[in-house]
């Protein structure tokens, strides 16, 4: 072994405890989530209107909007559609981790593909979620980032 702690996800990412996208400043997590769909953006904050630990702090429809608005609110996480037009999910999370090395992306995807996962861990990005299973796996990776965030 290479002598590195690792949390592995259950979409089996790698990620250095010391990581310091693990430990976000604040008691809550500053969200930005990006999707194309209206419908999709108003479900997702709708569910983390439930969850207190959670602070949404803006939306974009598309890529070009995303990295404005992260770079301006630097969110200490980025809920990420990964079919937009435009500029793919995938292509926003490589530019996210270039320009902003302490945002933690999470994918969620309408899209059911286990190989998935292993292209997204080399584009920065920390999870995936399915936008079918959203209500379970949603939470489970904000609280595995609050936890590492902890310790």
């Amino acid at each position: 072994m290479d002598g590195v702690s690792y949390w592995v996800s259950n979409w089996r990412h790698k990620i250095p405890l010391e990581d310091t996208r693990m430990r976000p400043q604040k008691e809550r997590l500053r969200t930005l989530i990006v999707d194309d769909s209206e419908l999709a953006v108003h479900t997702i904050c709708s569910f983390l209107e439930d969850l207190p630990w959670v602070q949404v702090v803006g939306t974009a429809m598309d890529g070009a909007e995303a990295l404005s608005l992260a770079a301006k609110v630097h969110p200490d996480l980025v809920l990420l559609d990964l079919q937009m037009p435009g500029m793919s999910g995938l292509e926003v999370a490589s530019r996210i981790a270039k320009e902003f090395h302490d945002i933690l992306v999470v994918i969620v995807t309408g899209l059911d593909a286990p190989k998935l996962g292993l292209k997204l861990s080399d584009r920065g990005v920390y999870g995936l979620v399915s936008k079918q299973r959203m209500n379970t796996e949603l939470p489970e990776v904000i609280d595995q980032i609050l936890h590492s965030a902890a310790s």
